[in-house]
């Protein structure tokens, strides 16, 4: 068992004892989460609540039908806190994409980022480069531009 999953049923069982069984909200914060990933070894804490499949949840997130929301951070006394999260009994967090029907093959000029897109930022900064966002928004006009 990955040191993430660990870390993952250690805040299910963390939360379910500090609020109650059954509850179908269990809000927590990236302290909550950094104290629990210590005692694991689980080294990077804010990694911990980035889950992008159903797959990937822990076996005691799936027990509980658990999936986790970002609710972000409040700010107090015009300092940031800790970022918020919530565990809630729903699957539906997660969305089942249709297949694709009829593929459509866009022929573009390679960039400097086709080599580097292996994170999030990069691809955005690559599709955005390379108009394919236009491509996809506005499919008959390439000018056009939301204002």
């Amino acid at each position: 068992m990955s040191k993430k999953t660990q870390l993952l049923d250690a805040l299910v069982d963390h939360v379910i004892e500090r609020d109650g069984p059954n509850k179908d909200i269990y809000i927590f914060d990236n302290d909550l989460v950094k104290k629990l990933s210590n005692p694991i070894g689980f080294r990077n804490h804010n990694d911990a609540t980035h889950i992008d499949t159903k797959e990937t949840r822990s076996d005691r997130m799936v027990e509980e039908g658990f999936s986790i929301v970002h609710l972000g951070a409040k700010y107090a006394n015009g300092k940031r806190q800790a970022a918020r999260h919530a565990l809630v009994r729903s699957e539906e967090v997660f969305h089942e994409f249709e297949p694709i029907v009829q593929a459509e093959r866009i022929d573009y000029r390679p960039g400097p980022l086709d080599e580097t897109n292996t994170s999030e930022s990069n691809i955005l900064s690559l599709i955005f480069n390379h108009a394919i966002i236009n491509r996809l928004l506005y499919p008959h006009d390439l000018r056009a531009l939301p204002s």
